[in-house]
């Protein structure tokens, strides 16, 4: 695993932030119509969540854990996409995840005992595009203008320009 893992403990008090979150969430966030995004933005603020002007997030979308999400001005979080942040994501500037795209930022060390769970922070970049059904694990940075095409599995470091695709994500275009 990256360096940039770290063990993590799920606490008591954060487990009462999620449950208050799926309150929220279902009560709020949840069955609100598509166009209704600054509604749930404002949802998300609420939360914790550091969002920009002119955000799409979605109704259907599944966040863990919204003071873990930064989304700046005029990012997405498309249809039913996941977004598990036990660790900060950070959706950049005009950044893209697609529809059913999956956001993960913890596994398990499988060389522990203890199966600890580790954790590490991801980051779309601005103008990164996630594509649809792609998976993005934890520690990755997308960089600027980057691409994972569709129901790639990226597990390393995107360059600028770059198309990955593929499991394992590899290079295979520039933008």
């Amino acid at each position: 695993m990256k360096e940039r893992l770290i063990k993590s403990k799920i606490t008591f008090r954060n487990r009462i932030y999620r449950l208050t979150w799926f309150f929220v969430n279902l009560i709020f966030f949840r069955f609100t119509p598509n166009f209704l995004h600054r509604w749930r933005c404002l949802i998300l603020r609420l939360m914790g969540a550091k969002i920009g002007k002119g955000v799409a997030v979605y109704p259907n979308v599944k966040i863990w854990s919204p003071k873990q999400l930064l989304i700046e001005d005029g990012g997405c979080l498309g249809d039913h996409s996941i977004c598990y942040n036990q660790a900060l994501v950070h959706i950049g500037k005009e950044a893209i995840v697609s529809q059913y795209a999956y956001l993960c930022t913890a596994g398990h060390d499988i060389r522990s005992q203890e199966f600890d769970l580790q954790i590490a922070p991801i980051k779309i970049c601005e103008k990164a595009w996630v594509g649809t059904s792609a998976f993005v694990g934890p520690g990755v940075i997308m960089k600027e203008r980057s691409v994972a095409a569709a129901n790639s599995s990226v597990i390393k470091d995107v360059e600028s320009d770059i198309v990955v695709g593929g499991n394992p994500a590899e290079a295979i275009a520039t933008r």
